[in-house]
C-alpha cells in the first residue's frame, strides 16, 4: 500500500476525490475511518448510518454531501474488490477523477459496479443437468456458465471456486483508468479468474457449489464420481474430479477427430429441403467443438482460409448461380480475398442457395430424405389425407394388392415408404403378416381335407384329426418334393384317424395363398 500523508489528504479533502471538510473527516475518524484502507471494513449501509449521524447535528463544516458520500461508498468497494482479486492498492486506483476533468479509475468502478450489483440481483438459472441431449462433454461448458451467474456468499459468481488455479498468479495491468485488466475485460471475468481461495467464505462457497453437482449428476453414472466428497461437501474436488474422469485427453482427442471429419468429409447436394445455411451452421458448430478441444489439448485449429476451402469442396452442386458463387471466391480477387474470409464467403453462397430460392417460390411444404445420393419428397397435404396424387392409399400392401397398382401410384407409394410413416406402416404389416401365417395354413389346410373327406362321415374327435392334417401339411410345404409325385402323410397318433394322401398340386395351392392371401 502507497498511501502517504501527502496522498491519504488529498484522497479524504480535494476537491475531486472525496471532498471532505477536515471536520467531516474528523467526524468519520471518530467512527472507525481514520485511513483509506480502513474504509474496505465498512459496508454501504455503514456508511449511510455515519452520514446520517453526522449531518443530523447541524453543524455547518461537518456535513457531508451527497456527492461525497456517493464517493465513499464506490471507494470502500473497490478496495474490497481489489483486495479480493490480490491486487495491491495504488492512489491512483481509488482515483475519482484525473486532471479535473478526466473520468479516473474509482468513478468507472462505480459505474461498473452498479451494472455488476444489477446482475446479481436476478433470479438463479437453472442448473443444467447431464442428459441425453446434453451430454458431460456439452454440459461443462453449460454447468461453467450456469455458475457465472449464480453468485455465492461473497457476492462473487460460483465460476471461481471451478477455475483451473486455485490461487492467481501475478496480475496483469489493470486496463487505463478501468478496474479491471484488458485480458479479462469487466468486473465478472476479474472476480472469476483472480478471487482468492483463502478468504474466510471460501468453504461456504465451495459447499454450495457441491450442492449444485449434486442437481446436475442425480441419476446418472456420473454421480459415483463425486460421492467420495459428500463428507466434506468439496465441490471444487468433485468438480475437478469429474473432469479429470470425462474430459482427459483422450476425449478431446477422439473430439477433435470426430468435428474434423465433419468438416472434411460431410457433403451438401442440394438435395430436399437442406439448405446451405443449415449446412454452414454444422460446419460453424464443427469449428467450435474444436476451439473448445484446443483448449485442453495441443491443436492446430484451421485458420480461415482452410475453413472456406473445406466448406467449397463439400458443396456439390450444377446450379449456375452456386457455381458462379464459388469460382467467385475462389478467384481470390477481392479485398480482403472471400477465401480467407469465411463469414463473408458463407454469406455470397447463402444469396446463391438453389434450395432457399427453391423454397421460397413453394408454398407447399415438403418433407425430405437425404441420403447421400438421393432424395425423396412426399407432399404433406397428402400425407394428412393418406391418399396420394396418384390416387394410391398410403398403407402396407401384400404383393397380389401392389401388382394391381399402376406405374404412378407404385412410384408414389415407394416414395412414401422412404418417410418416417411409411417405414413404421410397412414395419407394422410386415410383422402382422408374419402373425397370421400359422392360422392362415390353418384354414387353407381345413378347406382341403374337408373336400378330401367330403363324401365320408368324420369321427367325433374330428379336431384331433385337423390338427394333425396340419401339422403334416406344413411340414410338407417346408420341404416340398418335385412335381408329378405323389406324398403320403403318416398317420398321426393323437387321434385314430386315417392318413390322407397329399398331391403336390394340393400343397403348392396350398403355399400360394399362404403367400398371397389375397387370391383366396
Amino acid at each position: 500500500m502507497h498511501f502517504t500523508p501527502e496522498a491519504t489528504d488529498a484522497f479524504f479533502e480535494d476537491d475531486t476525490q472525496m471532498h471532505l471538510s477536515p471536520e467531516a473527516r474528523a467526524r468519520l475518524a471518530k467512527d472507525g475511518i481514520t485511513s483509506v484502507m480502513s474504509l474496505g471494513h465498512f459496508y454501504p449501509d455503514n456508511i449511510y448510518r455515519m452520514r446520517a449521524a453526522i449531518n443530523y447535528g447541524k453543524i455547518t463544516k461537518s456535513y457531508i454531501g451527497e456527492h461525497s458520500i456517493i464517493r465513499i461508498v464506490a471507494a470502500s468497494e473497490a478496495i474490497r474488490y481489489f483486495q479480493a482479486t490480490d491486487r495491491p492498492i495504488e492512489p491512483y486506483m481509488l482515483a475519482w477523477t484525473v486532471d479535473q476533468d478526466l473520468v479516473g479509475t474509482l468513478q468507472n468502478f462505480a459505474l461498473s459496479m452498479r451494472a455488476f450489483d444489477e446482475l446479481r440481483i436476478k433470479a438463479d438459472p437453472d442448473i443444467p443437468a447431464i442428459t441425453k441431449s446434453l451430454p458431460i462433454m456439452k454440459w461443462f461448458p453449460a454447468f461453467h456458465e450456469t455458475m457465472k451467474r449464480i453468485f455465492g456468499t461473497r457476492r462473487i459468481p460460483l465460476a471461481y471456486v471451478t477455475r483451473g488455479e486455485a490461487e492467481p498468479a501475478t496480475p496483469p495491468a489493470l486496463a487505463e483508468a478501468q478496474p479491471f485488466s484488458t485480458e479479462h475485460g469487466s468486473l465478472l471475468e476479474e472476480y472469476i479468474a483472480r478471487a482468492t481461495h483463502s478468504h474466510g467464505n471460501f468453504k461456504e462457497d465451495n459447499s454450495l457449489l457441491y450442492g449444485y453437482l449434486v442437481v446436475a449428476t442425480l441419476g446418472t453414472m456420473y454421480a459415483n464420481s463425486i460421492q467420495s466428497f459428500e463428507k466434506a461437501r468439496d465441490g471444487r474436488g468433485a468438480y475437478l474430479a469429474l473432469s479429470n474422469h470425462h474430459l482427459g485427453k483422450a476425449k478431446w482427442t477422439a473430439e477433435i477427430a470426430k468435428h474434423e471429419s465433419i468438416m472434411h468429409f460431410n457433403k451438401w447436394k442440394g438435395n430436399g429441403n437442406f439448405t446451405l445455411q443449415q449446412f454452414v451452421a454444422i460446419h460453424r458448430n464443427a469449428f467450435t467443438q474444436l476451439s473448445a478441444a484446443a483448449v485442453h489439448v495441443a491443436y492446430q485449429l484451421p485458420n480461415e482460409r482452410s475453413r472456406v476451402q473445406h466448406l467449397l469442396t463439400n458443396i456439390e452442386s450444377n446450379d449456375p448461380r452456386l457455381l458462379a458463387a464459388i469460382s467467385s471466391i475462389k478467384c481470390d480477387k477481392d479485398d480482403p480475398s472471400l477465401l480467407d474470409n469465411f463469414e463473408g464467403a458463407v454469406a455470397l453462397l447463402q444469396e446463391a442457395c438453389p434450395v432457399e430460392q427453391r423454397l421460397s417460390g413453394n408454398k407447399r411444404g415438403h418433407i425430405s430424405t437425404v441420403s447421400s445420393n438421393v432424395s425423396h419428397q412426399v407432399d404433406i397435404s397428402a400425407l394428412q389425407s393418406g391418399i396420394g396424387s396418384s390416387g394410391v392409399h398410403f398403407r402396407f400392401y401384400d404383393g397380389p394388392e401392389y401388382r394391381q397398382l399402376n406405374k404412378a401410384q407404385k412410384k408414389e407409394l415407394m416414395l412414401w415408404r422412404e418417410t418416417p410413416e411409411g417405414k413404421a406402416a410397412v414395419a407394422k404389416g410386415l410383422a402382422s403378416r408374419k402373425r397370421k401365417r400359422p392360422r392362415r395354413i390353418s384354414a387353407l389346410v381345413a378347406k382341403e381335407v374337408a373336400k378330401l373327406n367330403k363324401p365320408q362321415a368324420r369321427p367325433s374327435n374330428s379336431s384331433a384329426d385337423m390338427r394333425a392334417a396340419v401339422m403334416s401339411a406344413i411340414s410338407e410345404i417346408a420341404n416340398l418334393p418335385p412335381a408329378s409325385t405323389t406324398v403320403t402323410v403318416a398317420p398321426v397318433t393323437v387321434a385314430p384317424a386315417p392318413s390322407i394322401d397329399w398331391n403336390t398340386q394340393q400343397l403348392q395351392r396350398i403355399l400360394r395363398n399362404v403367400n398371397n392371401p389375397t387370391r383366396n
